[in-house]
């Protein structure tokens, strides 16, 4: 999987399918924002493999994304 900073910034992460995208985000060193942990602030929302999604709830697709972090919708 590849992370997508605000600034473009990349980062490659090796991950297995259906891991949790925050202990995923942690373990690479990615700043992602939170707040509530339970997915209702939507201050962690990112654009996971083009779609909307909450790191703090979501989990890994069984296939390569990218994921857009820390940016505003």
């Amino acid at each position: 999987m590849t992370w997508i900073g605000p600034k473009g910034q990349k980062k490659q992460a090796t991950c297995v399918p259906g891991q949790k995208l925050r202990d995923i985000a942690r373990g690479a060193g990615i700043p992602i924002r939170y707040d509530c942990q339970e997915g209702t602030c939507r201050t962690c929302e990112a654009m996971v493999g083009g779609s909307r999604q909450k790191i703090c709830q979501a989990r890994m697709p069984n296939k390569d994304v990218s994921i857009k972090y820390n940016i505003r919708f």
